[in-house]
């Protein structure tokens, strides 16, 4: 470590080659980080649990110069997963057998824990190190970026992409349980010096349920690397009006719908075969995928299976609008994925297909898109036609997607961040 610069020590259990939004947040801001600052990652070696995907592409390059702390992991996902999709059971891995966990642990990725606490100890005893960086998910992160952070008193910064609390106790078995998750996720808070959120909706929800100032809170959104997602050229484009949707396929994209209104639109003959297409790359979810099959009466829907970023990126920059889709249930409200921003940096229109909240928010006050906040197959059909009809409407949200992601480029994000920190 260079003598005069601060550095940071970042505590990741979701990390790359795990796939997904959280990952990648923590990821962009370790690469922008280590621009300025001596940075270190402790994540897990093995990051393979229940319904995990990974793409190894996505890790930290040698140029990044993110020193990385890969420790063992005894997941217990990851012995029971692969027997579950054996024996058929995929659903139930990604739902019963998750919550099962919570019956005897606050967290199913305990398994790194006391591999990570020993690496993490030994490393600050080795080095200099002015701030520890804890990330949620999961809360092990936060529980290893307390204890470190208390034991060798250094000052402490959360990132929460959710609330802890907040999201677990719609399903953990009791009010034990969930008395314990907010005893964990009040603990860690109040150790913070800073805590950054991901939405003010995370910041006003933690502060009522902690009693914590308002000041230790600043906003921390998703970046994009815009400098990144320019230099990819424009993928293959079709003849069809190409609908694109990347991301995880689960119960909380709420996919299904987009496949019901094209194929309506076809059945009342408002549109014919040839004219549109849906275009999906995720990791593979066989549950979710059979559904979207079975409502696919005209073959409209292309699966790509997972992707590599830049072959993302290329899919969406070919394509005409960018499905954006969360389930109508409360909790999902003030959800903002990070997805919406790699989608604004494509310079595309979004369509979303989400509860009115955070998301929809964003698409009306940036005007980069059409939002349907209704669980209504019959209107999301009515706002694909809208778009598909109106090529100076498109050019417009357009336009507005390639201004609003300038404000969140990964540069400004991180000086922003080191700025709430005090080493900027």
């Amino acid at each position: 470590m260079e003598q005069n610069k601060k550095s940071i020590l970042m505590i990741a259990n979701f990390f790359p080659p795990v796939v997904g939004g959280s990952p990648l947040r923590t990821l962009k801001l370790a690469k922008h980080l280590a621009k300025k600052m001596d940075v270190t990652v402790l994540a897990t070696s093995n990051p393979q649990d229940i319904g995990n995907q990974v793409d190894w592409k996505t890790t930290p390059k040698k140029e990044d110069g993110i020193k990385m702390l890969r420790v063992f992991s005894l997941e217990i996902g990851t012995l029971i997963y692969p027997v579950l999709r054996l024996l058929g059971k995929e659903k139930a891995a990604h739902g019963s057998a998750r919550r099962s966990f919570y019956w005897v642990m606050p967290c199913r990725h305990l398994g790194w824990f006391p591999f990570a606490f020993i690496r993490g100890k030994i490393f600050l005893l080795r080095n200099k190190v002015d701030w520890i960086y804890a990330a949620y998910p999961s809360p092990t992160s936060l529980m290893l970026g307390y204890w470190l952070s208390l034991i060798f008193r250094k000052p402490l910064v959360l990132d929460m992409h959710d609330s802890y609390y907040g999201v677990v106790k719609e399903f953990v078995p009791t009010r034990f349980h969930r008395w314990i998750a907010k005893c964990i996720e009040g603990r860690v808070a109040r150790r913070a010096q800073k805590i950054g959120v991901a939405t003010q909706k995370i910041a006003d929800e933690m502060i009522e349920t902690h009693k914590l100032p308002r000041e230790k809170f600043f906003l921390l959104p998703q970046s994009i690397e815009t400098q990144l997602v320019d230099a990819v050229k424009i993928g293959a484009r079709s003849n069809k009006f190409t609908i694109t949707y990347t991301g995880a396929l689960s119960e909380v994209q709420n996919i299904p719908p987009l496949v019901k209104a094209v194929t309506k639109l076809v059945e009342e003959g408002k549109l014919r075969e040839n004219e549109i297409q849906v275009k999906i790359a995720g990791p593979e979810n066989k549950v979710k995928l059979e559904e979207i099959k079975a409502l696919d009466k005209f073959g409209l829907v292309e699966y790509l299976g997972l992707v590599g970023y830049e072959e993302s990126i290329e899919l969406m920059k070919a394509s005409d609008v960018l499905f954006l889709s969360l389930a109508f249930e409360e909790k999902l409200k003030y959800a903002h994925p990070s997805k919406i921003f790699e989608y604004i940096a494509c310079g595309k229109p979004l369509l979303a297909f989400v509860p009115e909240g955070e998301a929809s928010k964003f698409v009306r006050e940036n005007r980069c898109g059409l939002a349907v906040t209704v669980n209504d197959a019959n209107e999301l059909a009515k706002a694909i036609m809208q778009l598909k009809s109106d090529a100076k409407l498109r050019q417009d949200l357009s336009n507005n997607s390639v201004k609003t992601s300038k404000r969140y480029d990964s540069e400004v994000v991180t000086e922003e961040f080191m700025r709430k920190i005090g080493v900027a």
